[in-house]
C-alpha cells in the first residue's frame, strides 16, 4: 500500500462537538472534506470556536484529545480554506495546523 496505515494510535476525544444533523445522502462519492487537526493555544475559546464553526455550516463533527490536540471535520474540499479558519481565530498554535482531503462516506 505504499506505506499507508502504517500505525495507528487509539486515542479518545476528552470534548466532542456533535453533528447537529446527518450529512446528506450523496450515491456518487462526491461529498468532499477537509480533516483539520492542530494543538490548541486557548483551550477555552477554540472550544467555542468549534461551536462556531459547526454552526456555520463549516464543520460537522470535532473535537480535543487529551493535551490540547484537535480533530475536526471541515465541510470544504479546500484544505487551504479549512486551515484558513483556525488560523484566523488565533486559538491554535499555527504552527501545528495540518490539513488533509477527505471523501467523506457516512
Amino acid at each position: 500500500m505504499g506505506g499507508a496505515w502504517i500505525g495507528h494510535t487509539a486515542r479518545s476525544f476528552a470534548q466532542f462537538v456533535e453533528p447537529w444533523e446527518l450529512p446528506p445522502i450523496v450515491l456518487d462519492g462526491s461529498r468532499r472534506a477537509t480533516i483539520v487537526e492542530g494543538k490548541t493555544s486557548e483551550h477555552d475559546m477554540a472550544q467555542f470556536a468549534l461551536i462556531e464553526l459547526r454552526g456555520a455550516g463549516r464543520m460537522a463533527f470535532g473535537g480535543f484529545f487529551e493535551g490540547g490536540d484537535t480533530f475536526a471535520l471541515c465541510q470544504t474540499a479546500d484544505v487551504a480554506e479549512a486551515l484558513g479558519w483556525f488560523k484566523e481565530s488565533a486559538f491554535w498554535a499555527p504552527e501545528s495546523l495540518r490539513g488533509r482531503p477527505l471523501y467523506h462516506v457516512l
